[in-house]
């Protein structure tokens, strides 16, 4: 029960500080990626979560979600500089 009230505590204040429904979404998913593909490297390799995993893991989420919330911002300046949805994408990708 405390985690899904965590996941919620986190999506909102993503959807605050982004101001919409579909970053927050796009930053919640691209942690659960992270989540199952570390898991599924775990499994595959040494079978079992040690404390050393444990650790690969923090490390992975925060790299994951603060790259994923730079792209957002990048993307989100980009779009109040003028420029087209599509436009802002390409170019924000290409820079990342």
């Amino acid at each position: 029960m405390l985690s899904i009230v965590s996941i919620g505590v986190i999506f909102l204040i993503l959807y605050l500080q982004f101001g919409g429904f579909k970053p927050a979404l796009f930053l919640l998913v691209n942690f659960l990626l992270a989540l199952i593909g570390g898991v599924w490297s775990v499994y595959f390799t040494i079978g079992f979560i040690r404390i050393a995993s444990l650790v690969g893991f923090i490390t992975l989420f925060g790299i994951a979600t603060r790259d994923r919330i730079f792209m957002i911002a990048h993307y989100q300046h980009l779009l109040a500089e003028g420029k087209e949805f599509k436009e802002a994408i390409i170019q924000g990708s290409v820079e990342k």
